[in-house]
């Protein structure tokens, strides 16, 4: 049987990629940590998009990825500042039976005369969904380019034929105690 979400925090809280930036939550916080990992231990509905949006923004712009990870909902936030959240490829020997990316945002705030912010998928975004159909069988996943907590565009973006490329894989997992 899969990892239920105190065991998926706790696999994830002892990994050396997130160690000590894991918290198991009942609920959608209303502001994130960058680069922190949120498990919805308490949530059953899938979070809205808007909520998604809405924590991108109370969250210094940081952007916010939503996964749903043996039917438990997680959700990734990048760094600060940055325009960019690292995709975690879960494998399935980890004790992880299904996953699944459901969406990710794109803050517009983000936006300097560094960097720009896509409004659709970047080759980073389809090299993640690659990486999951191989490990997953996902060929689709969602984009909201969203400004000032609100979603200004929802992007469903599919993998391509051509979209076979090499990605990366996640790493490993420590193993939870069952009890």
């Amino acid at each position: 049987m899969g990892w239920n979400a105190a065991q998926l925090a706790e696999a994830y809280g002892n990994s050396p990629e997130l160690h000590g930036r894991v918290h198991l939550v009942n609920h959608v916080p209303r502001s994130a940590r960058p680069g922190h990992l949120y498990v919805l231990g308490g949530v059953r509905r899938q979070p809205t998009f808007e909520q998604l949006a809405r924590l991108s923004q109370h969250s210094r712009h940081a952007e916010a990825a939503l996964y749903q990870i043996n039917g438990v909902y997680l959700i990734q936030m990048g760094p600060a500042g940055v325009a960019v959240v690292t995709v975690f490829i879960p494998r399935r020997q980890d004790g992880i039976e299904s996953a699944r990316w459901i969406a990710h945002t794109h803050p517009l705030e983000q936006e300097n005369w560094q960097q720009g912010i896509a409004h659709g998928p970047t080759d980073a975004d389809r090299l993640a969904l690659g990486a999951m159909n191989r490990s997953w069988g996902q060929s689709e996943s969602t984009l909201l380019v969203c400004r000032r907590g609100r979603i200004e565009r929802t992007v469903e973006f599919t993998l391509e034929q051509d979209d076979a490329a090499s990605a990366f894989s996640g790493g490993q997992l420590w193993t939870p105690d069952p009890h």
